[in-house]
């Protein structure tokens, strides 16, 4: 059931899904993106058509990719944070569902 999540838990299986390019790209435009200056490569992968906005300065990080589909709704996602630590914090243990007693 939680199949569709797992595509965001590891960067190079979501890189493998996601950026899949079928055929060339092109230059698409210019835009500001989370206060970076970046350019849009737009290419197809599936159905699917992908601009993916790239910092123009600094290292060539991917800040947004945005999708387009003739299955589902167009998507969006914004990369910010990056070279930053992450830091992690367990949920409260009333928070927590140990999945071996669902069952099914």
């Amino acid at each position: 059931q939680l199949e569709s999540i797992l595509l965001f838990t590891d960067a190079g299986t979501f890189a493998d899904k996601i950026l899949k390019v079928d055929g060339g790209a092109r230059k698409g435009e210019r835009r500001t993106v989370a206060g970076v200056e970046t350019v849009g490569v737009i290419f197809k992968s599936g159905k699917d058509e992908v601009t993916m906005y790239v910092a123009t300065t600094g290292k060539p990080y991917p800040m947004q990719i945005l999708t387009t589909s003739t299955d589902v709704d167009a998507g969006e996602l914004v990369f910010t944070d990056y070279d930053k630590p992450l830091e992690l914090t367990p949920p409260p243990a009333d928070q927590v569902v140990d999945t071996s007693k669902l069952g099914g």
